[in-house]
Formats: structure tokens, sequence, C-alpha cells
């Protein structure tokens, strides 16, 4: 085992300890056979729990806060690359739909030119049929 895993083992059987020191010492003296011990004769799993509960709301979050402040740091970054991906991902988007629209632009004035091309084409054959054969511009006229 390296450094770096040992220490991820000693922090999990640390939080282990935590949570169950509390409860091993309260059912350690609520466990005992003294009849001497009024605390113990009178009283019965109420008591241990109104003891129980209180402490473990002041233990656990006193001894967990570090890892308390990463969990909510990490879904605060979770939540932020969330948020960054999605405003990338409608960036991408509406630059492919600029891009479509451009490429459909583009395309409609090729065909628009294209059309007047040939319109002006058309109209230059017509122009130069009309001229006639001969190249005097007079119709008919052989001679």
């Amino acid at each position: 085992m390296n450094s770096h895993t040992t220490n991820d083992q000693m922090k999990r059987m640390t939080l282990f300890m935590i949570v169950f020191l509390p409860i091993t010492a309260l059912t350690g003296y609520f466990g005992m056979n003294f009849d001497r011990m009024p605390s113990v004769q009178t009283h019965h799993e109420s008591f241990f729990w109104i003891i129980m509960l209180p402490v473990l709301a002041v233990v656990m979050p006193a001894a967990l806060w570090g890892e308390i402040v990463r969990v909510f740091r990490f879904i605060g970054r979770s939540r932020l690359i969330r948020r960054v991906q999605v405003k990338e991902n409608t960036r991408a988007q509406r630059a492919q739909r600029v891009e479509k629209r451009r490429r459909n632009t583009v395309e409609q004035e090729r065909e628009a030119k294209g059309k007047q091309e040939g319109a002006t084409t058309t109209a230059a054959a017509a122009a130069v049929a009309g001229s006639g054969a001969n190249g005097t511009g007079e119709k008919g006229k052989t001679g």
C-alpha cells in the first residue's frame, strides 16, 4: 500500500470510530450491573436516547466538519461544471444554427445569381438569335 491509500484507510477508520465510540461509551454505562447506581436502575432506554441524540448531534458534525465542507464544495463544483457545460453546449448549438443559416443564405445567393446569369445568358442568346444569321440586323433579307 502506498501512503495515499494508507491515509484514506485511516480516514475511514477514524470516521467509523467517531460514529461508534459515543454509542459504545453509553451502552457500556447503561449495561453495567451495579445495584448501587440509581441512574442505571431507574432509567430505561428512553433516558439513553435522551442523552445519545444530543451527543451525536454535537459530536458528529464537529468531528466530520472537514468532510462536510469537502462534500459541499464538491457539490458546488459539480453544479458549476454542469452549468458551464450547458452554456458551452448552448453556444455550440447556437454557432451551428448560425453556420447553417449562413450556408443556406450563401446557397440561396448562389442560386439567385445563377438564375440571373441564366436569364442574362438566355436574353443574350435571344438577342443574338434575333439579330439574324447574316449579321446585318435585318431578318429575312438575303443578299
